[in-house]
């Protein structure tokens, strides 16, 4: 079994695939091994290296006092020794706390942050302070049991109620996660009840993206609110119908990755093309002029920049027996808005038509100049433009929204003959 001596113990890990590294920090008395769905995912590009904290599974310390920074020290440690320079730090719940610390004690080693399930002040979130010296009592004055019972507070109610079938299989999960040593898992609520980092999430300076289940009852949705709007720049996303173990309960499955990263690298390309070329010319008598690929600049495979980092958030569909929907072209939509966005902010020049052309850029840039003006909005601000202006002139399409369908009269198939269906 693969350990490194950090400090007084020894820290078992296990490491997976190749290329950048992601660094997997499982939460409070679970093993490393928890984070197993995300890393059959990701493991065919990424170097997945998972741990267990000190104090659980095969790492030593369970009979140490710990806070969250030793934590995150023992982290820093382990990689220094196993020639991990930088990663992408991933952390779920106590995981989340422990990449915190990391990423404020050595930001060179952590190129970005996924933070699960996560929060930023015991002492200030009352809620979670409870549920730690709860669960923290429990264990050390009941037995074991008692204390394990209390852990359906992590699904989500809509599991329990209407997916008992997937509830049953997430408590087997979690079961097999556990840690296996109530010492050590006590060790780490206490370093949960320490937890303080409000004050100094402003100081983050990698890209950092918090993920919570919108049922959560234990790291309550606010306070993964609060983490995200407190580190510069970091995204928040939502997981619907899941609690505390989002990532058993919606781990999201995809079936085929390099289909799924074709369509994401389509859709990119779909987008360059809307926005830098692509467009149906018409003379004075509606006659398309270009109509054939010679004319029409459809942007190919040779055009598509390096895309270095594709990710996907989990997020299966409720509506489907196993979650399963198609991935579609994703990467379509904010590419016009992007380019757009990048020509104003080098120009001054805000295109509200597309495609962006050399042509229509010359056209603006010059007329832009000759109105003396610091910005332009093409085709709006040029003299002879006679169309709407702004979104509130534009026409009102003449739908009837309200019409009720008569779905039980309708023939789907007028052709079939009455009788054989």
């Amino acid at each position: 079994m693969p350990s490194v001596r950090c400090g007084d113990v020894d820290i078992y890990y296990e490491d997976r695939g190749a290329g950048p590294a992601i660094v997997w920090i499982p939460g409070t008395g679970l093993r490393g091994s928890t984070w197993e769905l995300q890393v059959r995912r990701f493991c065919d590009r990424f170097r997945c290296l998972t741990v267990d904290l000190r104090g659980s599974g095969n790492s030593g310390g369970a009979d140490t006092t710990f806070s969250v920074a030793d934590l995150a020290a023992d982290i820093a440690e382990w990689l220094d020794a196993i020639g991990v320079s930088a990663a992408v730090i991933a952390g779920l719940s106590l995981g989340s706390a422990v990449a915190q610390e990391l990423a404020l004690a050595r930001p060179d080693l952590t190129t970005g942050l996924v933070l699960l399930a996560t929060w930023s002040s015991t002492a200030r979130e009352h809620h979670i302070r409870r549920h730690f010296e709860s669960r923290l009592y429990a264990l050390r004055n009941g037995p074991i049991n008692v204390y394990a019972q209390f852990a359906f507070w992590m699904s989500s109610p809509s599991l329990f109620d209407h997916e008992p079938g997937r509830q049953a299989e997430v408590e087997r999960l979690l079961q097999a996660h556990m840690s296996g040593t109530p010492a050590g898992t006590a060790g780490h609520f206490v370093a949960d009840l320490g937890h303080e980092t409000r004050d100094r999430l402003g100081q983050v300076g990698c890209p950092c993206l918090v993920v919570h289940g919108d049922e959560d009852l234990i790291t309550l949705p606010w306070y993964n609110r609060m983490v995200a709007d407190l580190i510069p720049g970091a995204t928040l996303a939502s997981i619907p119908k899941a609690g505390h173990l989002a990532w058993l309960e919606r781990p999201g499955v995809v079936i085929n990755p390099m289909v799924v990263e074709g369509q994401h690298q389509g859709g990119f390309l779909m987008g360059l093309g809307m926005v830098l070329g692509e467009d149906y010319v018409y003379d004075s008598n509606g006659h398309l002029l270009n109509a054939s690929f010679k004319d029409y600049l459809a942007p190919t495979a040779t055009d598509l920049p390096e895309l270095t980092k594709i990710f996907e958030i989990p997020a299966p569909s409720l509506t489907i027996p196993g979650g399963q929907k198609g991935a579609g072209e994703s990467g379509t939509g904010p590419v016009p808005a992007a380019v757009g966005n990048a020509v104003f902010d080098a120009t001054g020049v805000r295109f509200t038509c597309l495609p962006i052309t050399p042509q229509k850029m010359l056209l603006a840039l010059r007329e832009k100049e000759r109105q003396g003006a610091g910005t332009f909005r093409y085709p709006d601000d040029k003299p002879d433009f006679t169309g709407p202006r702004t979104y509130e002139d534009w026409p009102v399409p003449n739908v009837a929204h309200d019409v009720e369908f008569d779905w039980d009269n309708f023939d789907d198939d007028p052709d079939e003959e009455e009788g054989s269906r």
